[in-house]
């Protein structure tokens, strides 16, 4: 008796924590008929026991050509699962037959070598480790659910407006953790997404959260050309921002393709009374008065969670009208924010005086930053 096996190759490798099937495939030549059974073994387990196929194939001759002095060529093909508790390292399948005189006989030895893959850490076991106050800004709160619900809805809500169809280039303004970003890019396989953001905590966490290729994140817009983008969306970004408003204004109207859309969110008069006269919300009251426009938290950093802004909405257009064509505002449209849907006015916007409020801003902020990270003492009175 002679056998050949083709399948699996010598030292192939198992992984055990991704169950797998192993086809084991041959032949076989037996002296005398009838072929009893193949027997398949793992170090000292039975694995298969089957009666095989008898398959004639003349081919088989050619390419063996021993086998002509036997009486049958069998082909046997089994699909074996090892046991739940196979151990890693070096094991070995013996496949037997039976021979002339009925006595069992081993007619193939393959090594293999099963191996543990590392396992790959789920999306929940990142969100996780994720430091709170970052999930707080992005969302409110700390809940998984709800940062994967409101950012699927955001996006359903942001694409559903701009009633635009060809969104080939995309930018997240203020992407923080990319909470919209994702579902929008499995909305729009075939769209460059981009996330900006200027906070570089965001920008880190985003991609240890989703996997540094899963998009282009960058901590600055200057670097792109004008007229690129057909979608801009602002999202929870001019809620916090108040000396850097017309210059971020004036740059996603330089970002815009003439054709292009963006989509804006703001904290408007309705939602601002709706805060006063909750008691459990202490930072707004009854006693604060919305005229036009007003900042809660002036003094703290560009963009961050404890600046507040809120617009009338008449003012809010009337500061968007020096910048954009209003296609429309939705009062509270959003998560209880409203949004205007804006396109790229055809005229030169003076960046001048954006651009000196802009400087100085960074230069405020600089200035507090060192205050606080000085050693030395400071002088007293």
């Amino acid at each position: 008796m002679k056998a050949f096996i083709d399948h699996p190759l010598q030292n192939f490798e198992y992984f055990i924590n991704t169950p797998q099937t192993i086809t084991l495939s041959g032949w076989a030549f037996f002296e005398y008929e009838p072929v009893s059974y193949i027997q398949i073994m793992m170090d000292d387990d039975l694995l298969f026991i089957s009666e095989p196929n008898i398959l004639h194939k003349p081919t088989v001759i050619k390419v063996f050509p021993e086998a002509a002095s036997f009486n049958k060529p069998i082909g046997f093909r089994f699909y074996l699962k090892l046991p739940n508790d196979t151990t890693p390292g070096i094991h070995k399948l013996y496949v037997y037959g039976l021979n002339s005189k009925g006595a069992r006989e081993m007619i193939g030895e393959i090594n293999f070598n099963a191996v543990l893959l590392p396992q790959k850490t789920t999306f929940s076991q990142l969100f996780k480790i994720i430091p709170d106050h970052l999930l707080v800004k992005v969302s409110g709160n700390t809940s998984e659910d709800d940062f994967i619900s409101t950012g699927e809805t955001g996006a359903e809500i942001i694409l559903k407006n701009i009633k635009k169809s060809n969104c080939n280039k995309i930018l997240d303004f203020g992407c923080g953790l990319c909470r919209i970003l994702k579902p929008m890019k499995l909305k729009l396989p075939g769209s460059d997404i981009i996330g900006f953001d200027i906070d570089p905590l965001m920008l880190s966490w985003a991609a240890y959260l989703h996997g540094k290729d899963f998009c282009t994140l960058v901590s600055s817009t200057l670097d792109f050309p004008e007229n690129t983008f057909d979608l801009i969306y602002a999202g929870s970004v001019f809620t916090h921002i108040d000396n850097t408003r017309d210059y971020w204004f004036s740059e996603i109207h330089r970002l815009l393709k003439p054709d292009g859309k963006a989509f804006i969110t703001y904290q408007d008069d309705t939602f601002f009374h709706q805060l006063a006269d909750d008691p459990e919300f202490i930072d707004i009251t009854t006693d604060d008065k919305l005229e036009k426009y007003i900042v809660f938290g002036k003094e703290n950093a560009e963009g961050g969670s404890d600046k507040g802004t809120f617009y009338e909405t008449k003012h809010w257009n009337g500061i968007l009208e020096y910048f954009f064509n209003i296609e429309c505002t939705v009062v509270q449209g959003i998560f209880q924010q409203s949004f205007s849907v804006v396109t790229k006015k055809d005229s030169h916007i003076n960046k001048t005086a954006a651009e000196k409020k802009y400087i100085r801003e960074i230069e405020k902020q600089l200035y507090r930053l060192k205050q606080k990270k000085t050693d030395k003492p400071w002088p007293t009175h």
